[in-house]
């Protein structure tokens, strides 16, 4: 006769609070902003920085005879009501914003889950651009609301179009040694896949995938409150919707989605699962975002299948991603004090190489979030290049500290950036 066993994680966010709006530095500053553009502005690359540091890059074309901003590249920090996100592009944000006297507004074609970006700027001289940017992105899970920045930012030209040499992830080779501790310390060459696919997302898709591998994924409309979702209920035949990793077409809406993984797919993989009986076993399978996880038993407590369900926000003209890590730790790991990474390399260090990034791009968007949370002294370089490790082979990995757990998350094998979050 099967047991089964629920565990409900109450997440609780709480951060210290965001600085307020940042204000204009000058009464010269708020002038340039309204007043008259520049007669003569320069089509070109334009680079700068933000109110937050960080750097700013702005593609200018002439497109049939009129000037017109047609990208934005930037990375930027948003607070919510008790969670922030850093999010990060590496590739070229498309728009089709005119200037008019000088000056240009609208919105740019983020392709984020539920994100927004409305910009405006003024050619203060032929070759400087001063503006301002507001970005909103959707928590996931809608009960967590939505964070916002709203930056000041100065660019100037530096050169023609041509001679931007920003990168782009698609053509990105991943490279063939990475420096990531193994259990004795010492540094491994990382194993390769074949092929590392780019996803391609239209705005009406989702791209799922689980690890281990191929786990069934179930969706349904958030029509009932989570304390009151019955898995049985979800997990149907008619709510399949494919074996990761799998792309779903989704109106706009709330979902639940729950991957189902079966003790076949952890033997496939080489993954050992642990005993119901093992002492340690509720820190076997940790939680990596998802509020609810269910474990089925079978004869002499032996795990059958373990089903995890997420809450997903699809909004209008955004495609998004999801990813359900269900890697069990090892015994000699399970009570480890933090900090600690989940999964640790040590534990997927057969798996091969599937997900393609720039890696040191990677490195210093993870430097500025633990510099931004206050992690530097106690979150090291050799832990920074194990959790790029983790992110090349399952492209997840929670680091969880005594107050704070980050979550960073690839939104696909390649060339769709990736997303961090931050629970307290």
């Amino acid at each position: 006769m099967k047991k089964l066993s629920v565990i409900l994680l109450g997440l609780i966010l709480l951060l210290s609070a965001c600085k307020p709006t940042p204000t204009q530095e000058s009464e010269s500053r708020q002038s340039d902003q309204t007043g008259s553009g520049s007669d003569n502005p320069m089509a070109g690359f334009y680079e700068g920085t933000t109110d937050q540091g960080e750097i700013i890059s702005i593609w200018v074309e002439n497109v049939n005879g009129t000037l017109t901003v047609t990208g934005f590249l930037y990375n930027i920090t948003l607070q919510g009501d008790g969670w922030s996100s850093k999010v990060s592009y590496f590739q070229k944000i498309g728009c089709n914003l005119l200037v008019e006297d000088g000056k240009f507004m609208g919105y740019l074609d983020l392709t984020g889950p539920g994100d927004t970006a409305e910009v405006s700027g003024l050619f203060s001289d032929d070759t400087i651009i001063v503006g301002r940017l507001r970005h909103t992105s959707q928590h996931e899970q809608p009960q967590f609301g939505s964070a916002t920045a709203d930056i000041e930012f100065e660019a100037e030209r530096t050169g023609a179009l041509e001679e931007a040499t920003l990168p782009d992830p698609d053509s990105l080779p991943i490279e063939d040694e990475v420096a990531v501790p193994t259990e004795d310390s010492e540094m491994q060459e990382a194993v390769e896949s074949a092929d590392v696919d780019a996803v391609d997302l239209s705005d009406d898709q989702v791209w799922l995938n689980s690890h281990p591998s191929s786990a069934q994924v179930y969706v349904v409309p958030m029509t009932v409150d989570l304390y009151d979702v019955q898995l049985e209920d979800i997990v149907r035949s008619e709510n399949l919707v494919g074996t990761c990793p799998v792309v779903v077409e989704l109106t706009p809406d709330d979902y639940y989605v729950v991957f189902e993984f079966s003790a076949e797919l952890y033997d496939n993989e080489g993954l050992v699962l642990p005993s119901g009986s093992d002492p340690t076993f509720n820190e076997s399978l940790p939680f990596d975002g998802n509020p609810i996880k269910q474990t089925s038993y079978g004869a002499n407590e032996t795990v059958e299948t373990i089903t995890k369900l997420y809450i997903l926000s699809k909004e209008s003209s955004y495609s998004t991603a999801l990813i359900s890590l269900a890697v069990p730790v090892p015994e000699s790991e399970r009570l480890q004090s933090p900090p600690k990474l989940y999964p640790s390399l040590t534990s997927i260090s057969s798996l091969p190489i599937k997900y393609a990034f720039s890696e040191s791009a990677m490195r210093e968007g993870i430097q500025d979030d633990i510099s931004r949370q206050n992690l530097t002294s106690i979150v090291g370089s050799d832990m920074i290049d194990e959790m790029i490790g983790v992110l090349l082979r399952v492209g997840k990995v929670k680091l969880e500290t005594a107050d704070i757990d980050i979550y960073i998350q690839m939104k696909g094998f390649s060339g769709n950036g990736w997303t961090v979050t931050v629970y307290s």
